[in-house]
């Protein structure tokens, strides 16, 4: 399969009339239903599909950690292809200081490559990431996320073409109208985890916009808003919906 461009606009879904705050919050979740053209059992097929039988065991392991990170960070292709075992290794030591041993609070930096706010922000990795993180080729230095020579930055494209391609195999790929320089807009792609990331932490009880907006590093108001703490027990009360395996 070529290398395909998969980025395309969604629509925007506003609906909320003056209704009650319950009312709200369900048209909020519809809303981003609306613009999330899969569901969380497929990404856990997208994941389960992506065999060594088709691709080989090294590059079947990094494509599950990337379809793990993208459904359980919501974080950008950028912060994906950047993230390093150093950051890794700090936010795990994060999180056991709360005596968790599962997760790991990741701080983007402003001088994080592509870092659009210029600020710093801060994520949680989930459990089901972490355990196919760990599962790629030792050793871990560097960045997590490798090339298939094993080179040590992974292009957007290819990012863009792992999730292509395990959508094609779950059949739930689909074309656009829309095309880019020759390039066929997709349906699904890694951007728009981003969106389901944020809805299946609104299904899990998460309904805090500014704290949601903070961990994608959309909006950054206050860097001391929430502790580290208060990250981690957001994250895990909503956990279960972002559950890959």
């Amino acid at each position: 399969m070529g290398e395909r461009h998969s980025w395309f606009l969604l629509k925007e879904w506003c609906a909320l009339g003056s209704t009650s705050s319950t009312e709200i919050e369900r048209s909020s979740v519809a809303e981003d239903t609306h613009s999330i053209p899969f569901s969380q059992k497929d990404v856990k097929r997208m994941i389960k599909l992506t065999t060594a039988k088709t691709l080989g065991s090294l590059i079947a392991r990094r494509n599950r950690a990337v379809i793990a990170f993208l459904a359980q960070t919501g974080q950008r292709e950028s912060v994906l292809a950047g993230i390093t075992w150093e950051m890794i290794q700090r936010g795990k030591r994060i999180a056991l200081g709360h005596r968790d041993r599962s997760h790991a609070v990741i701080e983007i930096g402003p001088e994080f490559p592509k870092n659009k706010l210029r600020q710093r922000y801060r994520f949680v990795i989930g459990s089901n990431a972490l355990k196919l993180m760990e599962k790629l080729p030792r050793p871990h230095v560097g960045r997590v996320f490798k090339t298939a020579k094993g080179k040590d930055k992974m292009a957007v494209r290819t990012i863009a073409r792992i999730v292509d391609e395990a959508a094609d195999t779950c059949e739930i790929q689909y074309e656009t109208e829309r095309t880019f320089r020759g390039w066929m807009w997709h349906g699904v792609h890694p951007h728009v985890f981003r969106r389901y990331w944020k809805r299946q932490m609104k299904l899990g009880g998460v309904n805090d916009k500014d704290l949601l907006e903070y961990m994608l590093g959309h909006r950054v108001t206050a860097y001391d808003a929430w502790t580290d703490a208060d990250l981690l027990s957001n994250y895990k009360m909503a956990e279960r919906k972002l559950a890959v395996l």
